[in-house]
């Protein structure tokens, strides 16, 4: 069955983080695709524009997870993706990897195709 959405009206709705806010520099974050494989590998997927650095807050939430599954026994990754700048939609399919985070180390683009 094909990744499809189903009521792509709805897709376009914001979620607002106002109000949400806790202490000094502290907000919510949101993810951008999250798979679990038959309970085998756990991956976590964040869409950047392409030259844009991940988040600061975002990234430890992600690794801060990311220990806590492997420490469960499921091998889990954080996948930085990147698009080009554009505000027509991102298909994922087709982003690039820029940075991939596995067993508590980052792996640069460069260094992805060893991997």
């Amino acid at each position: 069955m094909p990744a499809t959405i189903y009521n792509r009206n709805k897709l376009n709705r914001k979620v607002l983080f106002t109000g949400c806010e806790f202490g000094y520099n502290c907000y919510p974050t949101d993810f951008d695709a999250v798979f679990n494989v038959r309970g085998e590998i756990n991956i976590i997927v964040d869409a950047k524009e392409a030259g844009k650095d991940p988040v600061f807050g975002q990234t430890i939430t992600y690794i801060n997870m990311s220990k806590a599954i492997e420490s469960g026994g499921t091998p889990a990754y954080v996948i930085w993706v990147e698009h080009a700048a554009t505000d027509a939609d991102i298909k994922l399919a087709d982003c690039l990897v820029s940075l991939v985070w596995h067993r508590g180390k980052w792996i640069k683009k460069q260094d992805i195709i060893d991997l």
